[in-house]
């Protein structure tokens, strides 16, 4: 409990920072204090919010949202979405597009409750319209799954891997373009000495 070097830590996280952002941090975490041991859970943002709040998890990368009382955050970084689109849509031969223009298209949109859900339908909103939602799913593979079917278009985060699906994935040239990550951790939270070592290492790596 006293020795920084060794300890477990618990963190959870939303579905697409699972393939890049939590390895490389614990893999760089590790590689100088490789006896500190993490417990990882994935979920929706409501999901993760709760289980912070009941103690399961001593941090929480997550994104925007309104945070319930007895929540600390902080801004880690911005991450850009794009637009992804059937390889036969009338746009997809475009370098970048105005979100605008996919005001009349069908959405592939994420669940009620799912972090990006929330920036999909407010960035919609800045570009003037509500998106017509005829699919909602869980995570981004399968988002691009319908969306290579020809089923509608959607915005997603440039993810590893989304290039083995058959779409056009465009920059956008809305302003508003882009999802904060942050971290968010209890208010009143014991930190043992590792976990507060991890999150001085967080605030080194993150300019917090």
């Amino acid at each position: 409990m006293v020795n920084p070097f060794f300890g477990t830590i618990n963190l959870s996280f939303i579905h697409t920072l699972g393939d890049t952002l939590i390895p490389q941090i614990i893999s760089e975490y590790n590689s100088n204090f490789p006896d500190v041991k993490f417990n990882l859970l994935q979920g929706s943002t409501d999901v993760l919010l709760k289980d912070l709040l009941e103690g399961g998890a001593d941090f929480c990368f997550l994104m925007d949202r309104e945070f319930p009382d007895g929540i600390k955050h902080k801004k880690l970084f911005s991450e850009t979405l794009y637009a992804a689109l059937p390889k036969d849509h009338p746009f997809s031969s475009l370098t970048e597009i105005d979100l605008s223009l996919l005001k009349n298209e069908s959405f592939i949109n994420f669940k009620l409750g799912i972090g990006l859900r929330n920036s999909i339908d407010s960035i919609c909103k800045t570009a003037g319209f509500i998106p017509k939602v005829k699919f909602e799913c869980q995570e981004v593979g399968t988002v691009a799954g319908f969306v290579e079917s020809g089923l509608g278009v959607s915005l997603i985060p440039y993810i590893k891997g989304i290039d083995r699906y058959n779409i056009a994935v465009l920059p956008l040239t809305n302003k508003y373009k882009t999802r904060n990550i942050n971290l968010a951790f209890k208010k009143d939270a014991f930190f043992s000495p590792s976990i507060r070592q991890f999150y001085m290492f967080l605030n080194t790596k993150f300019n917090l």
